[in-house]
């Protein structure tokens, strides 16, 4: 079986997973990887720039982490032309409008395009991480066409709940690792 086939399978029982889980209880998650966050976020007073995503109603919210430390610079993805990604500067969630696939993204036009070479840590989602970094998303390679254009020493870290972490996914060349997972309570480094 090819590395897609393994992937999408992954992808599906993930998936399953995730949706048996009460919003409710994927808050009160979300609400214990935030503390988590925060505090690590408390503790690097060089991460001036950070990239966060918009939650999915399956994966974690950091919403509330840019009203715990507004001296950051909070960055938000934006899809764009030929499946790419790019970050801009939002000072406030409340200007971020839906864009591709129902996820609420920067305007262009009124948020400032920040260039990769100077983002700190980025926070990525995912379907499921494993201790050693390796990461399986969505399956539109968007992360992993834009990790390899941030600055050697950016912080790169998936965020998660602990049941994606798992002990094995079948990657490919093109798959980029994180640095760091971030889950309930816990930093795993890889």
């Amino acid at each position: 079986m090819k590395n897609s086939d393994l992937k999408n399978q992954y992808r599906h029982k993930m998936r399953a997973l995730l949706k048996s889980h009460s919003r409710d209880d994927l808050n009160q998650r979300s609400q214990s990887i935030s503390r988590s966050l925060s505090q690590e976020i408390e503790q690097h007073p060089e991460w001036k720039h950070i990239a966060l995503f918009s939650a999915l109603p399956t994966e974690p919210s950091l919403s509330k982490l840019p009203l715990r430390h507004p001296d950051r610079d909070w960055l938000y993805p934006l899809v764009g032309e030929n499946s790419t990604l790019s970050f801009h500067l939002v000072s406030d969630a409340k200007t971020l409008t839906k864009g591709h696939f129902g996820i609420l993204e920067p305007n262009p036009l009124i948020h400032p395009l920040i260039l990769p070479e100077t983002i700190d840590l980025i926070l990525c989602p995912g379907i499921a991480f494993t201790k050693s970094g390796k990461r399986l998303g969505q399956g539109g390679g968007f992360y992993d066409r834009f990790l390899p254009h941030v600055r050697p020493d950016s912080m790169i870290a998936g965020v998660c709940f602990p049941f994606q972490i798992i002990p094995e996914i079948h990657s490919e060349n093109h798959d980029q690792r994180m640095h760091t997972l971030f889950s309930e309570d816990q930093k795993v480094l890889c």
